[in-house]
This record gives structure tokens, C-alpha cells and sequence, in this order.
């Protein structure tokens, strides 16, 4: 590690939670209820995402995303906070399966889009799990660096 680190680097994961929303959104039935335009991000839309996501009665992520669908149909929540519920549902699964991945949680640094860490950082502390943003300049050639650190190769 560099100069002035003083933590051992554990581990390193690559997330494509954005591009899997964005393919549901633009590209599946889930997305065709949603309102043209941008909307506000919803934060009590993305945390209910996380925590459906996260319940022992989830049947999946599959039937999740579903949810949100028939969530906007039968009107239990608005379509104009469907993405961010859709959001948070699949950031939730992440989570969720970050164990088997071999994620470990002690410490945890999110490096990467500031808006996009800033969700990650919501959803980790909505299960109680506290999570630090690690500075956004972080580039493609510091997370080859990482890699090559962990004996995976690019």
C-alpha cells in the first residue's frame, strides 16, 4: 500500500448496480410504467428497495424487481418513485449475496460515483452496516493496482 496507509487491503468488488437498473428500466416491462423526465431522488422509496431486497420472505431478486410492477399497478407506491424502489431492490440483492462473494464488511470503503457510492452508503446502513465513501478521484489504473495487490488479473 501507499505511503501514510496504514489499514492492509482486504478485498475488492466490482458493482454494475446502474447499467442492470438502467437495462431494466429501458428494456423490460418493469420500466414501462415509469413517468418521462428526471425525477427526485426518493430516499424511503430506495430504502424499502434495500429492505424488501433483504427480508427472509424475498423470493428473489427476479421476483423483486417484478414487485415493482405490480407495486406501481395496484398503486401501493408511485411510479414516479419506481426507480429508485427498483434502485434499491437491486442494490439490496448485491448486499445480500456480498457474503458469498466474499465481501468483508470490516472496514468498508466505497470508492467510485459520488451519487452512486452515497446509495451504496444508504442501503449498507439501512441493514445496520456502517460504510465510509473513499475519495471520488479513484481511477481505472488504481483499481488494476488493486486487483493486480489481490492476484486477480485484468
Amino acid at each position: 500500500m501507499g505511503q501514510g496507509r496504514t489499514a492492509p487491503y482486504r478485498g475488492i468488488s466490482d458493482i454494475s448496480d446502474g447499467r442492470n437498473v438502467r437495462l431494466l428500466k429501458l428494456h423490460s416491462i418493469v420500466g414501462r410504467l415509469a413517468p418521462s423526465g428526471t425525477t427526485a431522488f426518493n430516499e424511503c422509496a430506495f430504502v424499502a428497495g434495500v429492505k424488501q431486497s433483504m427480508a427472509a420472505h424475498s423470493a428473489g431478486l427476479l421476483n423483486d424487481v417484478f414487485t415493482v410492477r405490480s407495486g406501481v399497478l395496484f398503486e401501493n407506491f408511485s411510479a414516479e418513485h419506481k426507480a429508485d424502489r427498483l434502485s434499491g431492490i437491486v442494490i439490496g440483492h448485491e448486499l445480500r449475496n456480498g457474503p458469498a462473494l466474499g465481501w468483508s464488511i470490516d472496514p468498508l470503503r466505497l470508492v467510485g460515483d459520488a451519487m452512486l457510492c452515497e446509495r451504496y452508503r444508504l442501503a449498507f446502513a439501512a441493514v445496520d452496516v456502517s460504510a465510509e465513501l473513499g475519495p471520488e478521484h479513484a481511477a481505472v489504473a488504481d483499481f488494476r493496482n488493486l486487483m493486480m495487490l489481490e492476484g486477480r488479473h485484468t
